[in-house]
């Protein structure tokens, strides 16, 4: 069974009314035909901009082509916000997010801890922090 579909769909529904979508588990057909539909429905029900909460260490690259493609042709902003993980292809579909909406919570499980990542201002706090795409020093430990 896929890991979004676990999700009671209650709790979808209402994430939808407040304009987020769910990116979870592995990103295959299924689950990128399911955001895309989500997404393009959203893009033509409103103007707000759509959160994207992406949680997916695997998948296909077709999967993520599809989402992405579909990110790039809507006319609201998405805003990724990296739950977890962001591996393989997912972290495609967060780089082509709007680019002041690129965020990831603290603790969250990069790809390759051994490159060099942009660094986040110091928080506080548990709350997502912004990732400054001009920065070029490493990702705090």
């Amino acid at each position: 069974m896929n890991d979004s579909a676990a999700w009671p769909e209650a709790l979808r529904a209402r994430l939808f009314e407040q304009r987020i979508v769910s990116l979870r588990g592995t990103l295959n057909d299924e689950v990128a035909s399911l955001a895309c539909a989500e997404l393009m429905t959203l893009d033509a029900s409103g103007d707000s901009a759509i959160t994207l909460f992406v949680d997916s260490g695997e998948g296909t690259l077709s999967a993520a082509f599809s989402l992405m493609d579909t990110i790039d042709l809507l006319g609201v902003p998405v805003n990724a916000t990296c739950l977890g993980r962001a591996d393989g292809p997912a972290v495609g579909v967060i780089a082509v997010s709007h680019p002041g909406g690129r965020r990831a919570m603290p603790g969250f499980i990069s790809p390759r801890p051994d490159r060099r990542w942009p660094a986040l201002p110091p928080t506080s706090n548990d709350g997502p922090r912004t990732i400054n795409s001009n920065s070029t020093t490493s990702w705090p430990a």
